[in-house]
């Protein structure tokens, strides 16, 4: 960890743009937990800190469509993502190896 809010530091660049993609659609697929976890508080702190960008609004959130929706309602219903369990081992695996 660099200790900045950015992935180049304290300005907001186009690597964290497709971030932003990549971990709404993270997100959207409801691994919400990964984003969300003390255990990985780097990504927490700046999951949190992107999301919250007015761009990230306009960008990512008012520019959905739910398409998606039923599709992934039909997968998951309310809950998490079925590899949840799955995802949450080989982290929890990865983390005891460092």
């Amino acid at each position: 960890s660099h200790k900045k809010d950015f992935m180049l530091g304290e300005t907001y660049s186009a690597a964290d743009c497709c971030m932003a993609s990549l971990l709404h659609r993270i997100n959207e697929v409801r691994f919400g937990s990964l984003l969300e976890s003390d255990k990985l508080p780097n990504l927490k702190k700046y999951w949190k800190i992107i999301s919250s960008r007015p761009s990230y609004q306009e960008g990512i959130i008012d520019y959905q469509t739910g398409e998606w929706a039923p599709e992934i309602e039909k997968l998951y219903g309310n809950g998490p993502n079925t590899y949840n369990d799955l995802l949450w081992s080989e982290i929890n695996r990865i983390l005891k190896e460092k």
